[in-house]
């Protein structure tokens, strides 16, 4: 079984940057300390483009990322900084190899 992976990109409001990594930091934690099916949470802040911001996820498999979606932590953290992203741009794909 393939495990599978999202890459999302977030262009944060001006000036909300260190709320909005706050509430990420709290998402990736809560992600990979409390689901065994999160793999990986990686969260990454573009060097060249001001607010833009990156995260890698990957999960065991489709219905480990659905039952992420469910936790109470990524609830928290999708009400907290919808008001604070201009734009978003997620891919959803297969790990072809995963390496711990």
């Amino acid at each position: 079984m393939k495990h599978f992976a999202v890459w999302v990109q977030f262009d944060v409001k001006p000036g909300l940057l260190p709320a909005f990594l706050d509430a990420a930091r709290l998402d990736a934690t809560g992600s990979v300390g409390n689901e065994p099916g999160c793999h990986r949470f990686d969260i990454m802040q573009d060097p060249d483009v001001a607010n833009r911001v990156y995260f890698y996820e990957v999960y065991q498999d489709e219905a480990a990322f659905a039952a992420h979606r469910e936790m109470p932590h990524f609830k928290t953290y999708a009400a907290m900084t919808e008001p604070m992203i201009a734009a978003k741009t997620a891919l959803r794909m297969p790990v072809e190899a995963h390496h711990k």
